[in-house]
Order: structure tokens, then C-alpha cells, then sequence
């Protein structure tokens, strides 16, 4: 993940829906490293479910600055 650390003042310029989509491809890199390293190690695959995880990720992404300003709107009111 630190090659987004290169990108983040990138990133943060976009609104939510379009950072989701450039998070994306980083999510299923590190979730396809992951899945090597186990493999190699194990010699097993995760679960397919495993790999929702990305999308998962990318959707709380979207939902996440909206659950925070609520909490912040309720705490200020």
C-alpha cells in the first residue's frame, strides 16, 4: 500500500465514488499478493469469498466519510 501514499494528494482531489474506483486496482494488488505469499507457503488457495474482499473495501470506502460526519453532526448538535 505505499504506493498509494505516493498518489494520496492525487486521490484525495476526487470525490468519493472516483477515489472507490482508483482504490480499486490497489485493493486486488495487494489482495493478489497475498494470495501468492499464502500460496507459496501453504500450498493452498483462500476461499473465492476471500476475494469480495477488495469490492468490500472499495464500498466502505464510499460509505465510510458519510458515517463520519454523521457521528461528528450528532456530537456537535
Amino acid at each position: 500500500m505505499w504506493l498509494l501514499s505516493i498518489y494520496r494528494q492525487r486521490i484525495l482531489t476526487f470525490y468519493a465514488a472516483n477515489q472507490a474506483i482508483h482504490l480499486l486496482p490497489a485493493f486486488f494488488l495487494n489482495q493478489l499478493i497475498i494470495t501468492v505469499v499464502v500460496y507459496v507457503t501453504t500450498d493452498t488457495l483462500p476461499h473465492i469469498l476471500w476475494f469480495t474482499q477488495s469490492l468490500l473495501s472499495a464500498l466502505c470506502w464510499l460509505i465510510t466519510p458519510y458515517v463520519l460526519e454523521a457521528k461528528l453532526s450528532a456530537k456537535n448538535s
